[in-house]
């Protein structure tokens, strides 16, 4: 009994020398700090042996996208273009980088650069919120390889770091300055031209950027005449233009929205096609959405005795025979208001100066508003004094004219350069081209 148990205690002795040895030997049971090492070697080879470096983008948990254009030495030394200001998009900024283990293999920008923009949390460095800045990251674990694509997660705030591997075509935009001058085109852009849309066959849907809070819009009326929606998104920059990080056009993704340097003008690319963003004389919804009690607007008025410039309408000589009365007693017109002042009631307002002492002349009507078409009813002088009969002999040919109605509530269009802003007005049913008109408040 002694021998046989001595003899499995010899058995069972070599066989752990055997397991002890084949452990050692195993690559897939190899030394775990081995292991991290050659893992942070092939992960440094990747970045440093990009020839024409790579094209970055970093999202926030916010949702906020920013382009960036990076080039690792073998030095630990980093070069990058941001698109977040003029200056960073267009002079190339150095710092330095390592990789190190942190809770996972990580990539460090351990120098102030243009990522640490994004984590810094001072609001004055970034227009974040203070604390927090905008919620980048200094630190990024590595995430994923995939071809020529890494992702890469910030270690404290899950920003999402994407390098793709650039040609040599696009290192020479990056570098030439083509992603400076695409934020510089997109300014130029938007000041020459408003009431954006793209078509949508026999429709128009609304196309607004917002540069400050990098976001573009797409809006749609549906077919109630009512109900807007809207798909929106994050933006950044590219040197081709900008790119959405994710918005839909009719079920399809917009992939970029592409400047045409022949024409000034953006195209909106999605799969398999493209739709020219284009400008409309007013905005591209009815009036009727944004006028009336408790709306954006309810008031279509003058500032001064003077119609808004470059508008044609039958009104105009209303207006100026208007003015000729006021002055032929010695009064003077400082302003005209049209307002909605509750579900059922509005005014029609002149205020007028004699010397130095101001005035004003009223009328007051119940009216119905359906979608575009006002009605006016139940006209009443003197709404809140007596001064409207009281100067109806200067006043008559304007209360002959607001009689006339209905109206067509609507959006019109100036060729004057100094109005840029929207105007408001109330067409005749009975003559398109007929409408008094002015300001919107």
């Amino acid at each position: 009994m002694k021998i046989r148990n001595t003899s499995i205690f010899i058995f069972l002795a070599a066989l752990l020398s055997f397991s002890a040895c084949k452990k050692e030997d195993d690559p897939i049971l190899q030394d775990p700090d081995s292991r991290l090492s050659e893992y942070l070697a092939s992960s440094l080879a990747f970045l440093t042996e990009a020839p024409h470096g790579y094209k970055a983008s970093l999202e926030t948990v916010d949702g906020k996208t920013f382009a960036l254009f990076m080039q690792f030495d073998s030095e630990g030394r980093v070069h990058m273009l941001s698109d977040f200001t003029d200056a960073a998009s267009g002079t190339l900024g150095s710092s330095s980088y390592r990789l190190k283990a942190l809770q996972r293999p990580s990539l460090l920008f351990d120098t102030y650069n243009y990522i640490s923009v994004f984590a810094d949390p001072q609001n004055s460095v970034n227009g974040g919120t203070n604390g927090q800045g905008l919620k980048g990251d200094n630190d990024f674990s590595f995430v994923k390889f995939s071809g020529d694509t890494v992702v890469l997660q910030g270690n404290k705030n899950a920003a999402i770091l994407t390098l793709i591997r650039a040609n040599e075509t696009e290192e020479e935009a990056f570098l030439g300055g083509r992603l400076q001058a695409s934020r510089e085109n997109l300014r130029t852009f938007l000041q020459s031209n408003s009431n954006l849309y793209v078509a949508n066959g026999a429709d128009k849907v609304a196309f607004a950027i917002d540069v400050n809070n990098r976001t573009v819009t797409l809006s749609k009326l549906e077919a109630d005449g009512t109900t807007i929606s809207s798909v929106s998104s994050s933006f950044a920059y590219s040197p081709e233009g900008i790119v959405p990080a994710q918005l839909t056009f009719n079920d399809a993704s917009v992939q970029a929205i592409a400047w045409n340097a022949n024409t000034n003008s953006y195209t909106m690319r999605t799969n398999g096609s493209t739709s020219a963003v284009e400008s409309n004389p007013t905005p591209v919804f009815p009036l009727y959405l944004q006028f009336g009690f408790n709306k954006t607007y309810s008031t279509i008025g003058t500032t001064t005795n003077s119609l808004p410039a470059g508008v044609s309408s039958a009104f105009n000589e209303v207006w100026a025979t208007l003015n000729a009365n006021f002055t032929s007693t010695n009064r003077a017109i400082r302003y005209m208001e049209f307002k909605i002042i509750s579900e059922t009631q509005a005014t029609l307002s002149v205020y007028y100066s004699s010397g130095t002492s101001n005035f004003v002349a009223d009328m007051s009507f119940n009216y119905s508003l359906q979608q575009n078409l006002l009605t006016l009813s139940n006209a009443r002088r003197d709404y809140s004094n007596g001064n409207w009969t009281t100067r109806l002999a200067q006043l008559r040919v304007l209360e002959e004219y607001i009689l006339k109605g209905p109206f067509l509530l609507d959006w019109i269009d100036s060729s004057s350069p100094a109005v840029t802003v929207p105007l408001g007005g109330i067409r005749l049913q009975s003559d398109s081209q007929s409408f008094l008109y002015g300001f919107l408040k």
